[in-house]
């Protein structure tokens, strides 16, 4: 039985296998919320270094998206920690975790959500762009390149 089964199981919730996944496997921390960010967005969401923007995958093409959007993903992702807890708890329960400790993960949403300012975003949006620059799939440049190009002819 895997995970996820095991805690629907035990506790009578309906989390997916990624659910689970992402809140067992990405701490709660600035390089962890980046992280979670790219789970999400398994594949679709890249920093081309050479055009110093984000681009998402979308209808079998990459497009250029505004910081704008990569802010409000974090600030949904910082807002849904409170999630996080409730599956770790529940893993503990079905003992997927059993030592796990919920207190400091608490603080640490706290601490998150109380003081999610421009400092911290602007910190979690260079994580993520190094994250998604360092995942790049080779030639995805070339092809954003080329895209682009295509789109100013």
């Amino acid at each position: 039985m895997l995970d996820h089964q095991k805690i629907n199981a035990k506790c009578g919730t309906n989390y997916t296998a990624a659910q689970v996944s992402k809140a067992i496997d990405c701490p709660v921390s600035i390089k962890g919320i980046a992280d979670r960010i790219m789970t999400d967005h398994a594949g679709s969401i890249r920093f081309d270094t050479m055009h110093k923007a984000f681009f998402i995958y979308a209808h079998g093409e990459w497009r250029k998206i505004e910081d704008i959007v990569i802010r409000s993903l974090i600030r949904s992702e910082i807002d849904n920690l409170q999630k996080e807890i409730r599956i770790l708890t529940n893993a503990q329960i079905a003992g997927i975790l059993p030592n796990f400790d919920p207190t400091p993960s608490i603080k640490k949403i706290l601490t998150f959500q109380q003081n999610a300012d421009d400092a911290l975003r602007n910190k979690i949006f260079e994580a993520l762009r190094i994250r998604s620059a360092s995942m790049r799939v080779r030639g995805v440049s070339n092809e954003i390149s080329d895209q682009v190009y295509d789109a100013t002819r």
